[in-house]
Formats: structure tokens, C-alpha cells, sequence
């Protein structure tokens, strides 16, 4: 029983989390001609989740849409201009990354491959002198795999370079330049040029 004069006291109201969207949330873009458009929140990650596998229907699970429907609600999905364009988008921008990538990968096989080493190790009157690492280009830094020092009587220092003849074999590779085999099964690495195969001759 409450006594007199005393409150009873009041019930705290439970707020709701502050990350909680409402459910007509609006996520809005820009293209690239600066125009600006909105799509619904599951809208969008359903964009985000399908060029992930390219998968509709598990892109509309992921997304909050109910598995029963959820191959309907994709392919619904897919039809309107707005998630369409968000779509092409995110693989354009997915492609650039796998270009960029690629473009990174043949540079280094590159650098290494035409790399000059002599300006990072010099033969002076039977000594050899190493290039201070603060003094070398990032092309002529990227040819080197390994730096050690040894000390002792007598002090020993090794520079080691990353294989020249297995990056251009690999850059050969990129060009369609060689193949691993003829018509007749010999292995082995074998140039193709313009001309006559001399792997069939």
C-alpha cells in the first residue's frame, strides 16, 4: 500500500534505438552527370548485396525481403530504372577496381622486369657499393625482394632481386605471347610470334 503523501512514481518511456531507420527511409545518390536520385533503404542493399554474386533472389533475402517472395521481389526489382541504374553502378565502379588491380600488378612485373640494377648495386675498384634505400626511385626500389646485413669480422651486406626472367615470363603471358605446350603435347614454354610456331617445326 502506498502511504499518504507519497508519489507513485512514474514508468520511464523505452526509446527506440537511434541506428533505427524508418521503414519509408530514403537513401539518396548522385550519378555521374551530378543528378540526384533516392531509392528505399532494402532498395539499396539489395543493390549493394546482388552485385555481390549477381544473385537476385539471394540479394533480395539478404536485403530483409521475405524468402517466399523473395525471387518475385527481385525480379521486380531489376525492372525499375532507378535500381537499375544504382546496379550499373556499383558494377561499373566494381569493374574499375578489377582494372586498376590489373593495371597494378602488370606496373610491378614491369618495374622489376626492366628494372635497372645497376643503379641500386655498383662494381667500383673490386668493391660493391649499395644505393642508400633514401636515394632509390619507387621503380628502382620495387625490383628488390630481400635487404640483409651481417656483422662481424667481416661485415656482409645482401641484396636480393626479384627474379627478372619470371616477371617477364609472366608479363609474355599476360601479352598472349607464350603457351605452354604444342598440338602434339610437348611441354615447355614456347614464344608465339607473327611468323611460323617453332614449336611445330
Amino acid at each position: 500500500m502506498e502511504k499518504a503523501g507519497e508519489e507513485t512514481p512514474k514508468k520511464k518511456k523505452r526509446s527506440k534505438p537511434k541506428n533505427r531507420l524508418p521503414k519509408n527511409k530514403k537513401v539518396k545518390f548522385t550519378d555521374e552527370a551530378g543528378l540526384a536520385y533516392e531509392l528505399e533503404k532494402k532498395q539499396a542493399i539489395f543493390c549493394a548485396e546482388y552485385v555481390v554474386d549477381l544473385n537476385g533472389t539471394q540479394a533480395a533475402i539478404r536485403a530483409g525481403y521475405s524468402p517466399h517472395t523473395a525471387q518475385v521481389q527481385a525480379s521486380d526489382l531489376l525492372t525499375r530504372p532507378m535500381v537499375k541504374k544504382r546496379v550499373d553502378e556499383l558494377l561499373k565502379a566494381k569493374q574499375a577496381v578489377r582494372d586498376l588491380t590489373a593495371d597494378r600488378i602488370i606496373q610491378e612485373l614491369m618495374r622489376i622486369a626492366f628494372g635497372d640494377t645497376r643503379k641500386i648495386v655498383k662494381f667500383e675498384s673490386g668493391k660493391i657499393q649499395v644505393t642508400d634505400s633514401d636515394k632509390l626511385s619507387e621503380d628502382e626500389a620495387a625490383m628488390i625482394s630481400e635487404i640483409s646485413q651481417k656483422s662481424g669480422n667481416v661485415s656482409e651486406k645482401k641484396v636480393k632481386f626479384h627474379s627478372k626472367e619470371k616477371a617477364l615470363e609472366l608479363l609474355a603471358r599476360h601479352m598472349g605471347l607464350l603457351k605452354d605446350s604444342d598440338s602434339r603435347g610437348f611441354s615447355g614454354i614456347v614464344f608465339v610470334g607473327q611468323g611460323e610456331d617453332i614449336s611445330k617445326v
